[in-house]
C-alpha cells in the first residue's frame, strides 16, 4: 500500500517485500467521476549501505548531505560491518557535535 502527498506529488511506499523489485498501477479518480489508470510500472530499489560521517535521522534514514527538514540525531563514526548487507553502524549524538 502506498499513499500520495498531495501538496508534493510524492509516492510514499508503506510496506515493501524483501525484493529489490516491485510494481504499481497508478489509480486516479478525477473530480467528473472519471478513472485513470496507468500501466503497471516495475520499481527498482536500491539499498546504500551507512557510511562514515553520514547523518542520521529520527525516522530512521541517514545522508551524506544535511537535510534541514529531517529531525537529526547524530553522525555515523564507525561501522563493524558483518557482511555485504549487514553490520553496524555506531553514531555520536548530536549533543556532542561541535555546533
Amino acid at each position: 500500500m502506498a499513499t500520495i502527498n498531495n501538496r508534493t506529488g510524492v509516492i510514499t511506499l508503506k510496506q515493501a517485500s524483501s525484493s529489490k523489485t516491485t510494481t504499481a498501477t497508478i489509480t486516479v479518480n478525477l473530480k467528473n467521476g472519471n478513472t485513470l489508470t496507468s500501466k503497471t510500472i516495475n520499481i527498482y530499489f536500491a539499498w546504500k549501505a551507512p557510511e562514515i560521517g553520514n547523518f542520521v535521522y529520527a525516522d530512521g534514514t541517514y545522508s551524506s548531505a544535511y537535510m534541514t527538514s529531517k529531525t537529526l540525531m547524530g553522525l555515523i563514526f564507525a561501522i563493524d560491518k558483518t557482511t555485504d548487507s549487514s553490520g553496524t553502524a555506531y553514531i555520536v549524538g548530536k549533543e556532542y557535535l561541535d555546533p
